[in-house]
């Protein structure tokens, strides 16, 4: 699902930087895995 939102730009800079992750989708994608923890895509527990 393709969404535009708006995300603090320090917010998502320390989130990125906590998590290793490389892009911003990742990033939002894994905050959202907190919430549900489906079936990860690739696999992923």
């Amino acid at each position: 699902m393709r969404t535009n939102i708006e995300i603090d730009d320090r917010l998502m800079a320390e989130a990125r930087k906590a998590s290793g992750l490389p892009t911003k989708k990742k990033t939002v994608e894994a905050g959202l895995r907190l919430i549900d923890p489906g079936p990860w895509p690739d696999g992923r527990p």
